[in-house]
């Protein structure tokens, strides 16, 4: 009337680096333990299980799925570095630099070509 199963779940995810934004496999692992039994035995809890789910006597199979993904999904890194990652600088100054030619009568945009008459009409 009971069934513990004991799982070890290993998957290979294609992740995105946080830091360099480039696409990295990493091998995942993972195990957990339940334990199917009566209805009278759910909301325990034991040394060698976690949870304690319902199993029917006429239960012919046993749906697995949901705790191998939830397992496999609980050991992605919350930090995803790809290898190699932490030696590459981190560019730390965006836009344009002061040394720039920019020739400032011209507007970037010239829809604000309306503002730059009302500042010159004051």
């Amino acid at each position: 009337d009971r069934i513990l199963v004991k799982m070890h779940a290993t998957a290979t995810a294609e992740l995105t680096c946080d830091r360099t934004l480039q696409p990295y496999d990493e091998a995942l692992e993972g195990q957990y333990n339940v334990l199917f039994g009566p209805p009278s035995m759910v909301g325990q809890e034991g040394d060698e299980f976690e949870e304690v789910r319902p199993l029917d006597a006429s239960d012919r199979e046993i749906d697995l799925t949901d705790m191998v993904r939830d397992t496999l999904l609980l050991a992605i890194p919350q930090r995803r570095i790809a290898p190699g990652a932490e030696d590459e600088p981190i560019e730390r100054e965006f836009g344009g630099t002061d040394d720039a030619d920019e020739d400032d009568s011209a507007p970037v945009d010239p829809r604000w070509s309306a503002l730059e008459e009302l500042e010159d009409d004051e």
